[in-house]
């Protein structure tokens, strides 16, 4: 399977310890990508649909591309030209690059032989990806380390010379990561880790393929360029020994090509290094995007410690995603620790909400801080409580990044936020599925503030500041010890705007969208102002929304996520681009006709507005439409009301919900009021959005 840096397989824990898949930069499904995107070809096929399609699964979109492009080797029909045709139209559409013909170009030439060569070293690829994980969590030995390095440089010769230079690269990557003395402590090679990251980049350079992986290539090596020429001259660290000529002066490294591919940055201008400032910041303090970054703790990730503290200390199941190999622990009944990674365990007391500093043992050292709570046995849900506090075999701490990092830009204080729990600052968002949302995945985003103020907006590495826009990344690494920050040249922008059309009391408090085109990285958030946001001239995209009003486990909640059909915003020079989402809203859901009973699944039902937004995770509003039947185009009447799931075991059943339940209606049966097909309606005059009305379903 193929990642866009930074590769991870993420889980996280929701309530009563259930787990929760997560992916980010990763294919999110190859499989059901394709298939949408042949349901779409089927259909109307339009350009516009398809290229989003490619823009939310871009990894999916690559990984496609090597199967189909197989399969035209091996079995060449006109169906499979023409499909492979439409995907690298709609990426051209959806990037603005030539990567995926670049690419199809690269593989078309390969024989039946040659693709069974690439399919064995993919097998060896997938292995190298999984020994980098390891590398990066700390785990791996000297041993294993330098066997890592071995595998990956001859695995990059060898899919180089199967023309797949987009695996290669990656190969390349590893192997530099693994010379990167940023990710082991026993590393110390920059020079060697500096020559394969500049491989990885000539070879993304020459497909035309700057993603964000390319972006995040050149802080790395412009902090490793810095490391090689304080290195003794002709030595290890001087970038290559005596240049052509036979001067004596040692060779000046190889400076990467511009990442933006464009002369965007001012006259003059260099990249500055700047210092970070560490400031703990515990939840609710400063009001930030992501649906889980506030003082709520049954909305945060949680771990889960099964088993009895008996002789001997039980520890989480830590997600992946999380930085190095820390974890909490639970040494005794009611006493709980956490582990950096050092095994030096910080005392926790977690009665209420404790936040608390730690250093990872990574990088020389970095400075993190979380905030971490315990359930209590009366918690809220949606009109009833449950019991989240811990048992003699069970027990479970909810958590949340609770740092920040302080940088002056220009003259102006940014401080940033590590929302997406990875320890990192700047992070592309990672996307969550969990048990409240069915078919769709939440958001996380890193986040900002631009001067003073206690609201911030997501992390953009496009941004203005005073009368100037800067382009500004995280230190190589990503811990955000420093950042490096460079003035742009004068750009041309626009303006978005939010035209709110729902209730104002349950408007939402951030929604975010990003740039699609060549100022990819860019995220902006349109309630920031009534006004609207001055953003560069491109596409926009809509990523996802929140919406918060109270305190703590009082909290109302929702949450706006993106849906595949929905159009992209188009900002052009000086222009206002309106932005309308909000009502009137309409429910969308399944509806099932089986001989004389008609079925209406819960989960089915969603909230949508008037851009095809969908509205989830409301708190303790619980949908409960109305079901209408009529025959087709006659008069309606009712038929019953979808009603509100209990933690109570239904006496005629024998069931009962769980909590993921309660967040939607309970499952609609009801007897057809008539043999014939019917059409049916769900209404409802919600108490947050007003009137919510369906279609009229037969299906």
């Amino acid at each position: 399977m193929i990642h866009k840096l930074p590769a991870r397989s993420l889980w996280a824990f929701g309530p009563l310890g259930l787990a929760i898949a997560i992916s980010a930069a990763a294919p999110q499904n190859p499989d059901a990508f394709w298939k949408k995107f042949v349901d779409e070809l089927s259909g109307a096929a339009d350009p516009k649909v398809l290229a989003s399609l490619v823009r939310r699964d871009a990894e999916s979109a690559v990984w496609t591309l090597s199967t189909l492009a197989q399969g035209a080797a091996n079995n060449p029909t006109p169906e499979y030209n023409e499909r492979i045709e439409k995907l690298i139209r709609a990426w051209s559409d959806a990037f603005k690059t030539k990567f995926l013909d670049n690419y199809f170009e690269d593989l078309r030439g390969l024989d039946i032989g040659q693709w069974n060569e690439r399919q064995a070293a993919l097998g060896r690829y997938n292995k190298a990806q999984t020994a980098d994980f390891k590398l990066k969590k700390g785990e791996m030995t000297e041993e294993e380390r330098q066997k890592h390095i071995t595998e990956c440089v001859d695995l990059a010769g060898i899919l180089e010379g199967l023309s797949d230079r987009y695996c290669a690269a990656y190969s390349w990557f590893w192997a530099a990561c693994a010379n990167d003395p940023a990710y082991s402590p026993k590393a110390n090679q920059p020079a060697t880790s500096l020559e394969h990251y500049e491989k990885a980049i000539k070879l993304r350079e020459g497909l035309d393929h700057r993603d964000e992986f390319y972006h995040s290539l050149y802080a790395k090596v412009e902090d490793l360029r810095v490391k090689v020429k304080k290195g003794p001259a002709g030595g290890s660290g001087s970038g290559g020994g005596a240049p052509a000529g036979g001067s004596g002066k040692p060779a000046e490294p190889k400076k990467p090509a511009n990442p933006d591919s464009r002369d965007i940055f001012a006259a003059g201008s260099k990249w500055l290094t700047i210092p970070a400032k560490t400031l703990v910041t515990p939840p609710g303090e400063i009001e930030r995007p992501s649906f889980m970054s506030d003082d709520n703790y049954l909305d945060w990730l949680a771990v889960a410690m099964r088993g009895k503290p008996e002789g001997k200390p039980i520890t989480a199941e830590m997600p992946d995603f999380l930085p190095g190999k820390v974890k909490f622990v639970r040494e005794a009944d009611s006493k709980y620790a956490f582990d950096p990674g050092d095994g030096k365990l910080i005392p926790m007391k977690l009665g209420k909400p404790y936040t608390f500093e730690f250093t990872l043992p990574a990088d020389g050292g970095v400075t993190l801080a979380w905030t971490a709570a315990m359930g209590s046995n009366q918690e809220p849900a949606h009109g009833t409580t449950y019991n989240a506090s811990s048992q003699q075999d069970y027990a479970q701490i909810y958590f949340q990044p609770s740092i920040s990092r302080v940088v002056d830009v220009g003259g102006t204080k940014v401080r940033l936020f590590d929302d997406t729990y990875d320890g990192k600052f700047g992070s592309e968002p990672i996307s969550l599925t969990n048990p409240h949302i069915e078919g769709g995945s939440l958001p996380l985003v890193d986040s900002m503030i631009v001067g003073s103020g206690t609201r911030a907006v997501p992390f953009s590495a496009f941004l203005k500041v005073g009368a100037k826009w800067y382009r500004l990344k995280a230190d190589s690494a990503g811990w955000g010890k420093n950042f490096i920050a460079r003035e742009l040249a004068p750009m041309d922008t626009g303006t978005l705007k939010l035209e709110w059309s729902g209730p104002a009391a349950y408007k939402p408090k951030f929604m975010i969208v990003r740039e699609t085109g060549e100022f990819s990285g860019a995220y902006f958030d349109l309630a920031a102002s009534d006004k609207g946001v001055e953003v560069p001239v491109g596409e926009y995209e809509f990523l996802v929304g929140t919406f918060r009003n109270g305190k703590s486990k009082q909290m109302q909640k929702y949450a706006v996520i993106a849906e595949k059909e929905m159009k992209t915003f188009k900002v052009t020079k000086g222009q206002v681009t309106s932005v309308k989402m909000g009502g009137p809203f309409k429910y969308v859901a399944k509806v099932k006709q089986d001989g004389g009973e008609v079925s209406i699944k819960g989960r089915d039902v969603d909230i949508r507005g008037v851009a095809g937004e969908r509205y989830v995770n409301l708190s303790d509003e619980t949908p409960k439409p109305k079901v209408e039947w009529r025959k087709p185009g006659g008069k309606p009447s009712d038929l019953g009301e979808m009603k509100r799931g209990t933690l109570e075991e239904d006496p005629v059943t024998k069931k009962r919900a769980t909590v993921p339940d309660l967040w939607f209606p309970e499952d609609f049966k009801a007897k057809k009021p008539d043999s014939s097909a019917l059409e049916f309606r769900l209404s409802e005059e919600h108490k947050w959005f007003g009137k919510i009305e369906s279609e009229w379903l037969s299906k």
